[in-house]
């Protein structure tokens, strides 16, 4: 019986770190980039949390905000869409006419542009991922 689809392997598994490139392009390398430690990545200052970006990867730009409780991140936007996710502690996060309670382990998605404000109900870390087409090249 012939293989569907489904049960095919995706051309990844069959490559050795590259696929085959359109012609006139260069062939794109495939890659896993990790980083551990996300709530020690960064301490808050002073009266601001404490920024990091800690990875700029194929398509997306990671960056680690730490909190005290209390501190507010005052409304703004993002260029691009972005993921916010808690994975410390318990952040207040306003937007689109809403507040919503994230606690370890939720996730929010907004639309590029729409405005925002994050307020840390305890010490918190929130790392929010920028949904940048350029950071597949490392353009900055």
């Amino acid at each position: 019986m012939p293989e569907s689809e489904e049960t095919m392997p995706a051309p990844e598994a069959t490559t050795s770190g590259s696929e085959t490139a359109s012609p006139g392009t260069a062939p794109r390398v495939l890659t896993m980039t990790d980083h551990h430690g996300l709530i020690d990545a960064v301490a808050p200052r002073g009266a601001r949390p404490g920024v990091k970006r800690i990875m700029v990867a194929d398509g997306a730009r990671v960056i680690v905000f730490r909190f005290a409780a209390g501190q507010i991140l005052a409304e703004h936007k993002a260029a691009f869409p972005i993921l916010v996710q808690s994975i410390d502690g318990h952040i207040e996060f306003t937007a689109d006419g809403r507040t919503v309670d994230l606690h370890p382990g939720d996730v929010a998605h907004l639309s590029a542009r729409l405005l925002h404000e994050v307020r840390a109900v305890t010490d918190a870390t929130l790392l929010l991922t920028m949904l940048d087409p350029a950071a597949a090249t490392g353009e900055e």
